[in-house]
């Protein structure tokens, strides 16, 4: 017995070409959960309708502070602050900071109105609710702003775009609920030959 051998063989990137000129992109579109999304492929442009962050936030643990009130500091003549409250990630400042005042937060948490920097904990020292700021501050220092990451109106998905984790992280904390996504192909897998035969048979 001799083997029968392929009468011709072609490349890969020849194979693909055929493969490509006889496929038909897949049109159907259909509305599925995010969080059933991974993998998929979505049919329209996402646009954000919220700012990210949606507002101004800590990028430090440490003190909100007006960063005039703090020029003058340096590790022989402190400015000498009040603490007036604390905000943690989630609270609401429950009142807007004024002169030679700060308030402790926690990053990520809302900077309160009148306040325009962050002093990291590490260059404060805080005694009763006096606090010693050793190092001065410009404005915006630790803060990050309203719309830095993402600005409302901002494509964050582009038709075609696969869904990998981190973009279906992105539309989930954008508050999206539900995409389009094109329809997964049916794939059929057809073995053929002599030696295959229905089951039961040798």
């Amino acid at each position: 017995m001799s083997m029968r051998p392929f009468r011709s063989l072609i490349t890969y990137e020849e194979a693909r070409s055929i493969i490509l000129k006889n496929a038909r992109p897949i049109e159907d579109v259909e509305r599925i959960r995010v969080r059933d999304a991974l993998g998929r492929v979505i049919a329209s442009d996402q646009t954000s309708e919220m700012d990210v962050p949606p507002f101004d936030r800590a990028a430090m643990d440490g003190y909100a502070v007006r960063a005039q009130d703090t020029f003058e500091a340096d590790k022989f003549k402190p400015a000498k602050l009040r603490s007036m409250d604390v905000i943690y990630a989630g609270d609401e400042p429950k009142g807007a900071l004024k002169e030679g005042e700060c308030i402790e937060i926690a990053t990520g948490a809302i900077v309160p109105h009148g306040a325009d920097a962050v002093v990291m904990v590490e260059d404060t020292e805080k005694d009763g609710d006096e606090v010693n700021v050793f190092r001065p501050m410009h404005p915006r220092a630790n803060v990050s702003k309203r719309g830095e990451d993402i600005k409302i109106g901002d494509i964050v998905m582009r038709k075609g775009d696969c869904l990998n984790p981190s973009k279906v992280g992105v539309l989930s904390a954008l508050g999206f609920t539900d995409v389009d996504v094109y329809r997964q192909p049916k794939i059929a897998m057809i073995p053929t030959g002599s030696e295959i035969q229905e089951t039961g048979k040798e």
